[in-house]
């Protein structure tokens, strides 16, 4: 009986990178660029920002320094990440692609279409991970602990005075939440940028559209879609926020950061038929990441629980 031979795709240097971004795509708030990415970290980037006051003074013959600048900045750092992913060929015996050129027994091997397949499917799944290490992640619990997400450093970051009182956001409410956190934009620098949004998790979109139901909307009550904006300012819907989460910030001052660009990410799909006589298939992507904010005086929201 004809040895079989086994199948081993890699990816390396820019085909990697390729690859990489697609699972970083598949996180909603990259897809949709709702935060501003930075790529090519080589570990750590700093956020710089450049605040003056009392610049301006009256005209004299001499040169006379006036007014305060104040240079700040934040780390971004990444944190460098690796999938290792194990399947059974038996598993796709009977999924809609080419089955039928698998074979049969110890010959089952794999087509290039169940090989691209799975990638994709593998790489949609680690996307969606990502989306909720984004928001969620925290090295101290949960199964998000890769790096620490935005709420986390928000949380423990942002004055006490940009902060709402915590409620279960329903219909009923979420009107009044939404405008305690808007009255205090209101009164910031920030209340008129061109940037400016709210990242609101998925059950304060969907109280929002029953309360604008609820009211009659354009007179349409139930019929139709809801707008995702309050007072002109856009709403977007991170998958990854936990609920009640409503933040208004600008879109510029959240980031994310990878360092996708370098020639050492590696992606590999190995079939084991030849190595352990198994019927195992293995994925193995490295890639890093991380994610920061700007300036705190700069994020106004209303906690979770």
């Amino acid at each position: 009986m004809a040895t079989t031979t086994s199948l081993t795709t890699s990816y390396v240097g820019e085909a990697a990178t390729e690859l990489i971004n697609k699972m970083f795509f598949g996180a909603y708030s990259i897809k949709n660029q709702i935060i501003s990415i930075k790529d090519d970290v080589n570990k750590s980037w700093k956020i710089r920002r450049l605040a003056g006051s009392g610049l301006l003074a009256a005209v004299t013959c001499d040169f006379t320094p006036a007014g305060t600048v104040t240079i700040d900045e934040r780390s971004l750092d990444v944190t460098p990440f690796e999938a290792n992913i194990q399947l059974c060929k038996k598993d796709f015996k009977h999924v809609d692609w080419s089955s039928v050129n698998m074979g049969t027994g110890m010959g089952r091997r794999l087509s290039q279409d169940i090989v691209d397949a799975m990638i994709e499917e593998i790489l949609g799944h680690l996307g969606t991970e990502m989306e909720y290490l984004i928001w969620r992640g925290d090295t101290t619990a949960g199964t998000y602990n890769l790096f620490d997400g935005i709420y986390k450093k928000i949380l423990a970051d942002v004055a006490a005075g940009n902060k709402t009182t915590h409620a279960a956001i329903t219909a009923s409410n979420v009107m009044t939440k939404i405008g305690e956190v808007y009255t205090k934009v209101a009164g910031s620098p920030i209340s008129n940028a061109e940037d400016l949004v709210i990242y609101a998790a998925k059950n304060v979109a969907a109280s929002y559209k029953q309360a604008l139901a609820a009211s009659g909307y354009l007179n349409l009550y139930q019929a139709g879609d809801k707008p995702l904006d309050y007072l002109g300012i856009p709403m977007w819907v991170p998958p990854g926020l936990a609920d009640d989460a409503i933040n208004f910030a600008r879109k510029s001052g959240f980031y994310f950061g990878t360092e996708s660009v370098s020639d050492v990410n590696e992606v590999t799909l190995k079939d084991m038929s030849e190595v352990d006589l198994s019927d195992n298939v293995r994925f193995k992507a490295y890639a890093a990441g991380g994610v920061q904010y700007g300036w705190a005086d700069e994020i106004f929201f209303h906690p979770i629980a």
